[in-house]
């Protein structure tokens, strides 16, 4: 009976146990995961305890490498989190990693089976032959394991701009191609790739504006007496020639471009392209401003540079002038600052490439201080007053011109006075006879007497005094012998 009891505990003892391992589990997001060399990379985990709070307690878990069994982390009161980092990924780091945590109650470790593959990886660029026909090269950035899908290319320490994909192509003919590329997984930017050098092969070298150049068409086929040659610019018919040769007596910037070759009838069979690189010093070099008008002190001022070369412009150096001094502001595509009277001046950018530099026009900077815009008033306020001073005197001279014109007018009349001769008149009261004066009083006339005076002027005022008409006084004097 004894033993029966216990075969019985036993039993229910496994049946927990098988319970108990079918309710806890581990879960990974991904069983293969690829890291990059020198670069960190998480396992994710999370576990489930579902005896959480009835008897059983977690006895904390570990992460172990499946070759070495050699822990690697304990995991203790993160639920349900059991996920491990990795930093500072080298080749010994592959291998499969598994998660195992212990319960308490039933006295047992709870392990993954399968565990996660980790895979280590660095980045290489390599490049093959696409298409002889087109010159293509395709440039890969190759990797043992995925590491993502989107990358980031570099060319002589720049980013390419658009080039994202794993493999991206190239022109083994073209000169600008020439140089060191290598990648990058987006994200991972400070783990590149070693560079690779894209060694450009050329038939015909680089040429200069202004410069002949000839191309040849040659080839190994039996030819008519007199073939016609047919030439291509990118791909389409440039020119017909019954000479091998083409050429440019005095080569231009426009003339650059894949040519190839074939003899009339035969253009299926054209030769490879060849790329012809015209190169020539910066043209068409020019100054632009923001903003544009009128600048007022302290505003954010954007001088910005732009021409046409090829290669491009490497240097752009701006030059600042005024009647004063001659300086180098800076260089640079484009060139910032707060405007302020001492920025005044003639400023002029120089680009620079490989063949040559050019100068753009001089562009005139000058600030509008705030007392300018106060100008049109205070010139208004002069001007009104300059008016009303002007009025002033004029009023002021008319009236002493008045003032002048009676004194004078006065000083006239008080010298014609004083200037004419006293003419005394005695005139005696003589006892008329009494006819005489019968007549008189008969005719009414009474008491009257007649004296004719003249007013005699010195030689002196005779001349200024021509207009004065000798006059007549006639005075009427009363007979006093009769009163």
């Amino acid at each position: 009976m004894l033993f029966k009891d216990v075969d019985v505990f036993w039993v229910h003892f496994l049946l927990g146990l098988t319970a108990v391992q079918c309710e806890w589990s581990v879960t990974h997001s991904s069983r293969r995961v690829c890291g990059l060399k020198g670069a960190s990379v998480v396992l994710s985990c999370t576990y489930q305890y579902p005896w959480k709070g009835r008897g059983d307690t977690y006895g904390g878990g570990e992460w172990y490498g499946e070759k070495s069994q050699r822990v690697i982390k304990h995991s203790h009161s993160n639920y349900p989190d059991c996920s491990l980092n990795i930093d500072k990924l080298s080749e010994n780091h592959t291998g499969v990693y598994k998660f195992r945590f212990y319960t308490a109650l039933h006295l047992t470790w709870i392990t993954d089976k399968t565990g996660v593959v980790l895979s280590i990886t660095d980045l290489q660029v390599k490049e093959e032959a696409v298409s002889r026909k087109q010159n293509q090269i395709k440039v890969t950035c190759s990797t043992s394991c995925i590491l993502g899908s989107e990358y980031v290319w570099y060319k002589n320490g720049q980013i390419l701009q658009g080039k994202t994909t794993a493999s991206i192509l190239l022109d083994s003919t073209k000169l600008p191609e020439k140089g060191n590329y290598y990648c990058a997984v987006r994200g991972y930017a400070a783990h590149r790739s070693p560079a690779q050098s894209l060694q450009v092969m050329v038939t015909s070298a680089a040429v200069t504006e202004g410069e002949r150049v000839t191309l040849t068409c040659s080839t190994t086929c039996t030819l008519s007496d007199h073939p016609t040659f047919t030439w291509f610019k990118n791909s389409l018919i440039h020119k017909r020639t019954t000479d091998k040769n083409l050429h440019f007596d005095l080569v231009q910037g426009h003339d650059s471009g894949n040519y190839s070759c074939a003899v009339r009838g035969h253009e299926s069979v054209a030769s490879i392209d060849v790329f012809l690189y015209v190169r020539y010093e910066p043209k068409n070099v020019s100054v632009s401003l923001s903003p544009s008008g009128e600048i007022e002190e302290g505003t954010l001022v954007t001088l910005t540079c732009s021409s046409d070369a090829n290669p491009p412009v490497h240097t752009y150096t701006w030059h600042f002038t005024t009647p004063a001094r001659w300086s180098v502001m800076g260089t640079g595509e484009s060139l910032t600052f707060n405007m302020t009277p001492v920025h005044s001046g003639l400023y002029h950018c120089e680009a620079q490439n490989e063949v040559g530099s050019h100068n753009s026009t001089d562009v005139l900077l000058d600030v509008k201080k705030e007392e300018d815009a106060a100008w049109p008033v205070n010139a208004g306020i002069i001007i009104f007053m300059v008016i009303v001073i002007l009025l002033a005197l004029g009023i002021v001279s008319l009236r002493k011109r008045g003032a002048k014109s009676t004194a004078n007018t006065q000083r006239a009349l008080e010298n014609a006075q004083s200037d004419l001769t006293t003419v005394y008149s005695i005139i005696s009261a003589h006892t008329l006879p009494s006819d005489l004066t019968q007549r008189v009083g008969s005719h009414g006339l009474g008491d009257v007497q007649y004296a004719s005076v003249r007013f005699s002027r010195t030689r002196r005022q005779e001349a200024s005094s021509r207009g004065l008409e000798d006059c007549v006084v006639y005075s009427n004097v009363r007979d006093l012998s009769q009163s």
